[in-house]
């Protein structure tokens, strides 16, 4: 899968490497239905392959079917074609935070590579991911080296997807 092309106010470059999608059923962003309750869905690829674009079709193709939906997905913040940014943004409620940033100064907090992320909004996608209302689809986009090697990031995403 190719991600979209970017903002308007400059080209991006696109990671051709493809998003591999591991299911116990077939699935497909068009098609939300399930034959297993509680099934897992996890998406994998490189930085720029198009994992969270994937996701947001999903999302499309559920709130289509009038599901629940609930969890976390990190869309990228582009500045002239270059990623700058990753927002958090709560599925339930649509409430949206500046989540790193690779701009010096913007955010204080952990770095982790080129990334600064902020202390608080790590803090309130775990209250998030701890809390989570009833949904028909949950969806931690992002969980990588911060969560699996050190146990940062979103910890709380374990007790949630298992």
């Amino acid at each position: 899968m190719r991600s979209s092309s970017g903002p308007s106010n400059g080209a991006r470059k696109v990671n051709t490497a493809p998003v591999s999608v591991s299911v116990g059923h077939t699935a497909s962003a068009g098609s939300v239905g399930t034959d297993a309750p509680g099934a897992s869905i996890v998406v994998t690829g490189a930085s720029g392959s198009g994992k969270t674009t994937y996701c947001q079709q999903v999302i499309a193709a559920a709130k289509a079917a009038r599901w629940r939906i609930a969890g976390i997905l990190s869309p990228p913040r582009f500045e002239h074609g270059r990623k700058t940014g990753i927002f958090a943004v709560d599925l339930a409620s649509g409430t949206t935070r500046l989540l790193a940033s690779c701009l010096p100064d913007e955010i204080s907090g952990m770095r982790f590579g080129k990334w600064g992320f902020d202390a608080d909004a790590l803090a309130w996608g775990n209250r998030l991911l701890l809390n989570l209302p009833a949904c028909d689809l949950l969806v931690v986009d992002e969980i990588g080296p911060m969560e699996f090697d050190l146990q940062q990031g979103w910890p709380a995403c374990f007790d949630a997807i298992l």
